[in-house]
Formats: structure tokens, C-alpha cells, sequence
């Protein structure tokens, strides 16, 4: 039994010792010229989150570490995409501050990578901060002008905003809002939810609201949404059931799945 705790234990304190730091300093000290220095990333508590979810913050911490090395020259794609995935990991959970600091630090490393801006948009979305997030989707279709997806969203939030009365030229941006979700309504994908929306605009009622539309940009946040309730599947697929915890987790370490690990040991201690 002592074994087993000492060696959860220093899983969990390797865990502990991930924190931002190296993150911070990358986003302190690079810059690209005519940029803007990058977004320090706020502390988050983790107490209340689920055990697999910690653990996928530690993989994106992990991320961030390997791609901002200290004393090393930070890659531009490689930084940008752990940023990245610490945003996608932040927006799956509800950490919105952490989500909106990486999130807005990939897309000042990547700009023309239009992920970025579109999750950026999705989660000021979220929050009814339309102005931020129509900027946002604007930023997406200045790079990709037919993004379908990208006109609907930037139909709807200009919509809400008119509705709300939260932004200047009221008039001239429920008009756009308009054009913009007669274009979705066009689209099978977003039909249902531009025509809600239209309604919206036009004080109509629906009679049922709207089904959802696919969005593929956010799989992966979902997916990750996803996992917490199948916290025995590791990277790599199913594992062989193990009633031994240090198995399990010796096994997922062979397997360099450290993420599962961390969760798996977590788990571990909890029970």
C-alpha cells in the first residue's frame, strides 16, 4: 500500500509541477515585429473540475512546455498550436478567461489560421459579447470569404446585438444580420437555426426551436466534453480492464499516455 501511494503521489506531484510558468515567459518575452506581445495566462483552480479533465489541462501544459523549451527559441506553429490546444481544452470545460488568454495568443502567432478567430468567436459568443465576437468571425472571413458557417454566426450575433441595443448603427448592423442569415437559410446545414434567428430579428415566434447544426471546428472541443464520460478510454483506445490501479497506470505510462496517467491516479487517491 505504501508503494502504491508513493508512486501515485509523485505522478501527482509532477502533475503539480506543470504550472504556466513557462507559458508566461514565452508570452512574455516573444514577440514578432509589428506584433503584439502575447497574453500572460490567468491561474486556474482545478478543485471542482473532473479528474480526466485535469489531466487533459496538464496534457496542454505539457504542450505549451515542450514548445516554449526555457532558454530555447519558441517555434511559431508549434507555440501557436499549444496555445491553441490550451483554448479548445479551456473553452470544453468552461474556463472561459484561460480559454479567451491562449485562445487570442494563437491567433496573434497565426493570424491567417482562421481556428483560432473562428473558437474565439464562439466563445465571446457564449459569453453575448457580440461586438468582440463579430470582430471575431469578421477576422474568419476577411482569410476565407465563403466560410458558410462563419456568415451565419456573424448573421446571428450582429442580430442578437441589434436586438439587445448593444452596439452603434443599430440599423445598419440588422441589416447585414439579415442578408447574412438569408444567406444561411439557403445552407441546409444552418437553415433551421438562420430561420429562428430571423424570427428573432422580426419579433415572429417559432413554433419549435431550431435543430442544431454539425460544426466540425468544434469537434474537438466537444470530444473533450465527450471524454469525462468515458474516462477508461485512453489516447489509443480501449484498455484491458485492470481491477490493480498501479497496473492501469503503469500500462498507460508504457503506452506515453501521461494524461490518462495523472487522471488515472487522481482517481486512485480520490477512492
Amino acid at each position: 500500500m505504501r508503494t502504491m501511494t508513493s508512486f501515485v503521489r509523485s505522478i501527482l506531484l509532477v502533475a503539480a509541477l506543470l504550472p504556466l510558468t513557462t507559458a508566461n515567459f514565452a508570452a512574455a518575452q516573444y514577440r514578432q515585429p509589428g506584433q503584439s506581445a502575447l497574453l500572460p495566462l490567468p491561474e486556474t483552480l482545478m478543485e471542482d473540475l473532473a479528474p480526466l479533465a485535469r489531466a487533459q489541462l496538464v496534457r496542454a501544459r505539457q504542450q505549451l512546455q515542450a514548445a516554449a523549451p526555457p532558454g530555447g527559441e519558441p517555434k511559431i506553429a508549434e507555440l501557436a498550436a499549444a496555445f491553441g490546444l490550451m483554448g479548445k481544452t479551456a473553452l470544453a470545460h468552461g474556463l472561459y478567461p484561460l480559454a479567451e488568454a491562449s485562445l487570442e495568443n494563437a491567433r496573434t502567432l497565426q493570424p491567417e489560421t482562421t481556428l483560432w478567430a473562428y473558437l474565439a468567436g464562439v466563445l465571446y459568443e457564449s459569453q453575448e459579447r457580440w461586438e468582440e465576437a463579430a470582430a471575431a468571425y469578421e477576422n474568419v472571413l476577411a482569410v476565407t470569404s465563403d466560410d458558410a458557417l462563419a456568415q451565419f454566426r456573424l448573421g446571428r450575433v450582429l442580430a442578437r446585438a441589434a436586438k439587445s441595443a448593444q452596439t452603434a448603427n443599430t440599423t445598419a448592423k440588422a441589416g447585414r444580420a439579415r442578408r447574412l442569415l438569408e444567406g444561411g437559410v439557403k445552407n441546409s446545414a444552418t437553415a433551421s437555426a438562420a430561420r429562428f434567428e430571423l424570427a428573432l430579428l422580426d419579433d415572429r415566434p417559432m413554433a419549435q426551436p431550431p435543430t442544431a447544426f454539425p460544426d466540425p471546428r468544434l469537434e474537438e472541443v466537444l470530444a473533450l466534453q465527450r471524454s469525462i464520460a468515458s474516462p477508461q478510454l485512453g489516447a489509443s483506445g480501449a484498455h484491458p480492464a485492470s481491477n490493480d490501479p498501479l497496473e492501469t497506470i503503469r500500462a498507460l505510462l508504457g503506452n506515453g499516455e501521461s494524461a490518462q496517467a495523472v487522471s488515472a491516479a487522481q482517481q486512485a487517491v480520490q477512492s
